[in-house]
């Protein structure tokens, strides 16, 4: 690690495959080999907890880790020994026309959301075998992701190279009292952004929230963006940068606008692999159509629509994947489902 680079370059298009072209991450021992663009991976966007840190003294200890290594900061040693001031909210890149820019504060205010930069309080990347783990996989990552926390605490409370002004906004940092006092100001739940998706006969991609397509069976309306986060911190071209990590807006036809429709075929499974099962949650969709599904309204919008389609497949005594949508659609949309894309109102000329 050379110097530090504080974004990947790459072009403005939302492609799979920009997002999966390095593997490694940065720290000592743990580089790998850069696939083939397009090769799949293991890797999701960052897991993190909501933290909520609070200053001055006020909250709940942050405590060292049992087996803290300070060469997991070595990338922080060396930003400190450049002069960068990661403090400063330093742009790890722009967001467009007009949207917030995403800083790099180790300490995030508030709910504590992680921050989109190389200094952030979470370990990208090491959450690859969180998905498919097992619970004691699982619950090494859970701890790690807490221990990685505790220990960049200790590290910039300790180490020399540490300037003043953030030593002194790490001694002082805690954990918020009465949110998580049952175990010590740690939250509750990771935050699991990405998992295992499943794979069905149709599967969601960029081209639908782009409006290219126009599926018959619509089931449910999406609208947000692209909001995905970094998956690993990299070595590239000698210096070292962040995987993935993109926010955008998909500015689309004035047909569209960003609504794009999610069919059911995209809730059900392969006939032949499971016959009375709906997915509205991990549904089928590519990396980057997960980014804007995983929204709460869609799930909760997915999940009416697929307790109608079970209902109906319970009464008729059918495999899902043989529930008549020109019998389905006018129960969704009794129900007030919107499934269909909303034409734009004209506006009278004053």
């Amino acid at each position: 690690m050379k110097a530090i680079s504080w974004h990947v370059p790459a072009s403005t298009t939302l492609t799979v495959a920009k997002h999966s072209q390095l593997m490694a991450r940065a720290w000592p021992g743990r580089s790998r080999r850069c696939p083939p663009v397009g090769e799949a991976d293991k890797l999701t966007m960052g897991y993190g907890f909501r933290w909520r840190f609070v200053f001055k003294g006020e909250g709940l200890p942050i405590e060292p880790p049992a087996h803290y290594d300070p060469k997991q900061f070595e990338l922080y040693r060396r930003a400190f020994q450049q002069g960068v001031d990661i403090l400063s909210g330093r742009v790890m890149r722009g967001k467009v026309d007009g949207w917030e820019k995403s800083g790099g504060r180790v300490y995030s205010g508030g709910a504590g959301n992680l921050a989109r930069a190389l200094f952030a309080p979470t370990n990208y990347g090491h959450n690859a075998n969180y998905a498919d783990g097992d619970y004691a996989t699982r619950a090494r990552i859970w701890k790690e992701q807490q221990d990685f926390v505790r220990g960049m605490t200790h590290f910039l409370r300790t180490d020399p190279s540490v300037p003043a002004k953030q030593k002194e906004i790490a001694l002082s940092a805690g954990l918020e009292k009465g949110a998580f006092d049952d175990t010590k100001g740690y939250p509750h739940q990771l935050y699991v952004r990405e998992a295992r998706r499943m794979v069905s006969d149709t599967v969601v991609t960029q081209k639908d929230m782009e409006g290219r397509t126009n599926p018959a069976d619509s089931v449910g309306l999406a609208s947000y963006g692209v909001d995905e986060w970094p998956y690993a911190t990299v070595a590239l071209d000698g210096k070292v940068a962040l995987m993935g990590g993109y926010y955008s807006m998909l500015y689309l036809e004035e047909e569209h606008r960003g609504i794009y429709k999610i069919p059911y075929r995209a809730i059900v499974p392969k006939k032949a692999q499971c016959a009375n099962l709906l997915v509205p949650v991990c549904v089928s969709a590519s990396h980057i159509a997960m980014t804007s599904i995983r929204m709460e309204p869609v799930w909760m919008i997915l999940g009416e629509s697929a307790g109608v389609a079970a209902t109906m497949a319970v009464k008729s005594g059918s495999a899902v994947q043989d529930v008549p949508y020109a019998e389905l659609y006018p129960k969704l949309r009794a129900l007030a489902q919107k499934v269909d894309i909303p034409k734009r109102k004209e506006t009278k000329a004053k």
